[in-house]
């Protein structure tokens, strides 16, 4: 009998605690729904916005697609802005925001052209907002 009530005390121990661990893909879920989508600097832009910049200059008329693929990996698209690139994609890491303006995300990093030319970025995150500035100097 004592065996039992010991396995009995045991699962129900277990399903308690299996129970009230949190999924993590939920938060991953939401941000991914939250932040995923096409920023435009246009006058078609009426909720996601972009603060796009290239060496400095800030570029109007353009679009920017942000998919968030992981936690903390997402993948930028645009088009026509790199010489020599007609569609460009930059694979970027994200670091959690520093809570300034409410980002959520922060990113940089160093973005190797197909003619080898070195381009740094730079860009940060939040609801509705893409700010992202290039920099091949």
């Amino acid at each position: 009998m004592r065996i039992k009530c010991n396995i009995l005390l045991i699962i129900v121990v277990s399903s308690v605690f299996i129970s009230s661990c949190k999924d993590n893909n939920e938060d991953n879920d939401h941000y991914e729904s939250l932040l995923t989508g096409i920023y435009r600097n246009d006058s078609e832009s009426d909720v996601q916005k972009l603060s796009f910049s290239y060496n400095g200059t800030e570029l109007t008329g353009k679009k920017v697609e942000f998919t968030v693929k992981s936690p903390l990996k997402a993948v930028l698209i645009f088009e026509n802005i790199i010489s020599g690139e007609n569609k460009t994609q930059f694979f970027v890491d994200l670091i959690g925001g520093s809570g300034e303006n409410d980002f959520i995300y922060e990113f940089n990093g160093i973005y190797e052209t197909k003619t080898f030319q070195k381009i740094n970025y730079s860009g940060k995150i939040k609801q509705n907002l893409l700010v992202l500035n290039l920099d091949d100097k």
